[in-house]
């Protein structure tokens, strides 16, 4: 499946602050699924180049800022490209999600299902036949199928999982 993304810079007029200073938010596009979320910058509009998406002049503030939004746009693609990679559910909430996490990218149930399936495989004639093995495995499809087209579900770490998961 071809995936098509847009990072776009914008400014949120509405919100301008008492010194004329506008939010700059990033809107991520992802086969047409849109969202926004802010980058914790401000600029006067007077500043803000919307053609280029970046702080016009050559100030050390504007070149600044032209750095803090280029790293935030190659962490957008870096992501991108992590999940096209290893063959995991795209979408603009997904990025979204990511970029907002702490830990850039959580164990999602899925990869939850995956390990714990190869750990299984491992201890074959220890603890588990084969047989029981075979068995783990359709419910790992299942479960990817049924969930492919839902939101991803990360794994919080509130949840109570032996640390391996986690």
């Amino acid at each position: 499946m071809k995936f098509d993304l847009s990072v776009l810079f914008t400014l949120k007029k509405g919100k301008a602050d008492k010194v004329g200073q506008m939010p700059i938010y990033l809107r991520i596009t992802v086969n047409g699924e849109r969202v926004e979320l802010s980058t914790n910058r401000k600029i006067e509009e007077l500043k803000w180049d919307s053609k280029m998406q970046r702080a016009k002049g050559r100030s050390e503030s504007a070149r600044n800022l032209n750095e803090y939004l280029d790293s935030i746009e190659n962490n957008v693609k870096k992501e991108f490209n992590w999940l096209l990679d290893n063959e995991k559910p795209v979408s603009a909430t997904i990025l979204r999600d990511i970029l907002n996490s702490d830990n850039k990218r959580e164990n999602f149930l899925i990869q939850v299902f995956e390990l714990n399936n190869k750990l299984i495989a491992q201890e074959e004639g220890d603890k588990y036949t084969l047989s029981t093995i075979n068995q783990y495995k359709p419910s790992n499809h299942k479960f990817s199928w049924d969930n492919l087209f839902s939101t991803h579900l990360p794994v919080e770490k509130r949840i109570e999982l032996p640390e391996q998961f986690i």
